[in-house]
C-alpha cells in the first residue's frame, strides 16, 4: 500500500477529507427505505386478526405441567 501512495503523490490533509456525497446519498437512501419498511410493517400488523379474549399464555399447575 505504501508503494501505491508513493506513486500517486502526497496524501490529502486528513482534517479536510470527509465522507462525501456518496455516503450522504447512501444514508438518505437507507433512511427512506427504513421509513417505507416501517410503514409496510405497520400495515401488515394491522391486518392480523386475533381473538383478544383467549389467554395469552397457557396455564400451568404448580408442578409445571399444562393444566387440563
Amino acid at each position: 500500500m505504501l508503494n501505491i501512495v508513493a506513486v500517486e503523490g502526497a496524501l490529502p490533509d486528513p482534517n479536510t477529507v470527509g465522507p462525501g456525497m456518496g455516503a450522504l446519498a447512501v444514508f438518505v437512501f437507507l433512511l427512506i427505505a427504513g421509513v417505507f419498511l416501517f410503514r409496510s410493517l405497520n400495515k401488515q400488523l394491522k391486518r392480523i386478526d386475533f381473538d383478544e379474549q383467549s389467554p395469552s399464555a397457557p396455564t400451568v399447575d404448580s408442578e409445571g405441567k399444562p393444566a387440563s
